[in-house]
Formats: C-alpha cells, structure tokens, sequence
C-alpha cells in the first residue's frame, strides 16, 4: 500500500489497522511533519528566554554614568594624544561597555579595574576593546585625513 502525498495520515491509520498497530502520533492524528516538544527542544527554548531575559530585562547603564565614563576617558587619553583621537576611542570603549554589560556588571568591572584584580573574562574584554578601538579610531582619522586632503586639492 503506498502513502503519497495529503493521503499519508490515512494511509497510516489503515495501515496500523491491519497491523494491529497503534501508535500515539496516529491517535492523536498528527501528521508526518509534526513533532512533539522533546527535551533538546524545550532546553533550547529555555536557553533562548533566559539569554534574552538576560540581555533584555537588565538594567541598561545609565546615560550619565555612560557620559561620565567618556568624560573621564578623554581626559586621561589628552594627556598623551590629541583630542580627535580621544574622542574616537573613548567614543568606541563606552559603545563596547553599553554593549557588553549591564548596569551591575559594569559597577563589578570597575571595581575590578580599580583593584588591579581583574578576572580573566573582563581582562580580555579590555585587551580586545583596546586593539578594536585603536583599530577603529585609526581609520576614522585616515579617512578624515583623506577627506580634508580632497577638500584642499
């Protein structure tokens, strides 16, 4: 007996009929491509909601201590560097922060950052935030460089 297309269901009800066969997806009348929440899927879907609750219902930093920490930032960096350059990387650093952490997390990193005990995770974060942000404030001066280059040619 073939079971070709919509006719499948039916086509399995009879067959588990002659067989004897039953089987709880024919009494439930479920078809082919339907499945019944397994343990992967419902560990998946709760991996999914507590990354989102995570991410999404955490406290966001506050814009001020977001301004405060660029302020700072751009005072220790003009000591040492000119200020389109300050205001690149700073401008990059506090963007990584918003993103990286939340409000409690990031009062946990400068914590750390002002003990000197940083743990692993947070210490490569600033290592990569440097590089990125030195990377990044590079190429913005570049192509203003380029630019006001064009403009006096």
């Amino acid at each position: 007996m073939a079971c070709l297309g919509d006719r499948r269901l039916i086509c399995r009800r009879k067959m588990a009929k002659m067989y004897g066969q039953t089987s709880r997806r024919i009494r439930k009348g479920r078809k082919m491509g339907q499945q019944k929440w397994t343990v992967g899927r419902l560990g998946a879907l709760a991996f999914v909601i507590g990354f989102w609750s995570n991410t999404v219902l955490a406290d966001p930093i506050p814009e001020e201590i977001l301004a405060a920490q660029k302020d700072e930032c751009q005072l220790d960096c003009e000591e040492a560097n000119d200020e389109e350059l300050c205001e690149a990387l700073c401008s990059c650093a506090v963007k990584r922060f918003d993103r990286k952490f939340d409000y409690q997390a990031f009062l946990e990193f400068k914590q750390q950052m002002a003990s000197g005990l940083i743990s692993d995770d947070n210490q490569n974060f600033s290592q990569e935030t440097g590089l990125v942000c030195a990377m990044e404030a590079e190429q913005l001066i570049k192509a203003r460089k380029n630019q006001t280059d064009r403009i006096e040619q």
